[in-house]
């Protein structure tokens, strides 16, 4: 079997569902398989080269296994992995036939071969990838991390005598204590690194592994920026989940996930995410092969099946386990919205659909450096329909870390205000523009930072009823209990363009209290759920009563309301 054959059949079998595969993985061979469409697109500005790609696989094929059972036999790479690192290795770009994937964020659940695989990259950007005097690095925040890719990667070059004389390589150090792997016909080097790598190096491959360890993105950052005299520098993390969500990997792998579900372009980034999905029962043992790719191969069924009894049987290991074995990161919230079901609720829509109809608005303003939202809501039926508006200042836009909030702002998806400030005046002017085009019904806001607008909004629209929506769970959990109704019986719809609004809901954890009220949280402070909150605020001003006070649905819930 090809490589070109192992590769189209695994994402075949992903798409009929016939290999058990999460949302992220899906996706991922979604993205493969609709550029394989688009290449011969002449705006598309990338192309598949098979060649490339079997370059890669058959070096990975040259390479033997170091050490169990298979030592000393050539690796075989499965389907799952031609696809997850053969792909990478294969798209180009039409402008040079340069590499197009310049960084993979890799998440795998532990005995699938991530250092193995970790290794054999770093081996074949040193001796295959024809750049001239390359750098290889395997960056870790311990020497004992470092060399669990490091390790393997010189012990498979030490076992290949015919390979070190074709490439003239050097390696110092022992099998117990390998320090370095040079190579004398190109000018390369391949070696561990530490902590902080300090800015003199030139990399043109930095392996990050088990990023879920590092306390900050010094050594990826450090890495990265040091990659810019490279023509097709590549930068694999390649990592398990962890248990502080706080860290710099997480962060990595939700810029990961916004790619794979296209609220976020990054057309250098290959990412797949293998855990399983958030509506899964996870004490089903069915449903641990999404996260277990080589189980047959590298991982065992007894062996995992041992896994899962630990888990259920003693609830102090369970976090560990379902955090190493199934990527599920332990310290998480739960996902508030299914987005499966979100994503159904998506139609187009245009603000002029609604003209003259009655219009709940709901506000949620950030800090004046961050994104505020306006929501304008409609209510046909018994379908509730959301219009998102989003508020950023252009310093924020610009920063190096926005690009896909420029992105977003290039698209109109986003007004950008002048300078350092979010420029309420902005928002103002849009509300009392609605008022012209809409029969506003009332306006819901968050009094955080709304005062000066607020004031604002009820001097020059002083018929309009504004009405102020405490943010205490007891408060906030009505509306939201409401809103996930609505969105699982259908009945939410939203402009299907709005990558923003999408990203929003993807990002908002529930947390909720020993009574059971819900409230939204958010994993770290990149992702924003403004949109979020803007449309609970809208659904409130519907669920109130015509006298201005909020009233049916927190009555309902016993909450007496001011």
């Amino acid at each position: 079997m090809t490589y070109a054959d192992k590769i189209a059949g695994y994402c075949s079998g992903v798409s009929s569902g016939e290999i058990p595969s999460c949302e992220f993985i899906r996706l991922a061979v979604q993205r493969h398989t609709g550029d394989l469409a688009r290449q011969d697109d002449k705006d598309f500005p990338y192309y598949w080269d098979q060649d490339a790609a079997d370059r890669f696989l058959g070096f990975a094929e040259a390479m033997t296994h170091i050490k169990g059972e298979w030592r000393g036999r050539q690796i075989v790479m499965e389907p799952w992995q031609c696809f997850a690192f053969g792909v990478p290795f294969g798209w180009v770009r039409k402008s040079d036939d340069l590499r197009r994937y310049r960084e993979i964020y890799a998440e795998i659940a532990r005995k699938n071969g991530k250092s193995q695989i970790g290794a054999i990259i770093g081996n074949y950007m040193l001796l295959a990838d024809g750049e001239g005097a390359p750098e290889v690095y395997s960056g870790a925040t311990s020497e004992k991390q470092a060399h669990f890719v490091y390790d393997p990667a010189w012990m498979m070059i030490n076992n290949d005598e015919e390979l070190r004389k074709h490439f003239d390589i050097n390696l110092t150090g022992s099998r117990d204590n390998p320090t370095g792997i040079h190579c004398r016909s190109n000018g390369g080097k391949f070696l561990p690194i530490i902590g902080n790598p300090g800015d003199g190096a030139s990399p043109s491959c930095a392996i990050v592994d088990e990023y879920h360890e590092h306390p900050t993105p010094v050594l990826y950052e450090t890495m990265k920026t040091g990659m810019g005299a490279r023509r097709q520098p590549m930068m694999p993390v390649i990592t398990t989940a962890g248990t502080d969500t706080s860290a710099p990997c997480y962060t990595a792998r939700g810029d990961a996930i916004d790619v794979l579900r296209g609220t976020m372009q990054n057309d250098r980034l290959w990412a797949v995410v293998y855990t399983i999905d958030s509506e899964d029962d996870w004490t089903d043992f069915n449903v641990w092969a999404k996260a277990n790719p080589n189980i047959g191969v590298s991982v065992f069924e007894d062996y995992l099946q041992a896994q899962l009894h630990e888990a259920t049987t003693k609830a102090e290991k369970q976090n560990i386990i379902k955090c190493k074995h199934l990527n599920v990161w332990s310290n998480s919230g739960q996902a508030w919205i299914n987005m499966k079901k979100f994503g159904k609720c998506g139609e187009d829509l245009n603000e002029d659909d609604f003209l003259g109809e009655e219009c709940a608005l709901g506000l949620d303003l950030a800090k004046v450096i961050d994104i505020c939202a306006y929501a304008r809501m409609f209510k046909q039926g018994d379908r509730y329909h959301v219009l998102l508006k989003y508020y950023l200042p252009e310093d924020t836009v610009n920063l190096i870390e926005n690009a896909h909030l420029q992105q977003w702002a290039a698209e109109g998806l986003i007004t950008v205000t002048p300078g350092a400030r979010t420029d309420y005046d902005y928002i103002l002017e849009d509300v009392k523009a609605d008022t012209k085009k809409y029969e506003i019904r009332g306006l819901g806001y968050d009094a955080y930072n709304a005062l000066h607008l607020i004031q604002g909004i009820q001097k020059e629209m002083p018929k309009l009823t504004c009405i102020e929506v405490p943010m205490s769970p007891k408060h906030i959990s009505p509306p939201m209990k409401e809103m996930e109704a609505i969105i699982y019986d259908g009945k939410f719809v939203f402009d299907k363009k709005d990558k923003v609004l999408i990203w929003m809901f993807a990002n908002a954890m529930l947390k909720s209290t020993v009574n059971k009220n819900y409230f939204l949280s958010k994993e770290n402070p990149k992702s924003k759920i403004d949109g979020v909150m803007a449309s609970i605020l809208g659904l409130v001003v519907w669920l109130k009563d015509v006298k201005g006070s909020v009233a049916s649905i927190y009555e309902r819930q016993g909450v007496r309301m001011l």
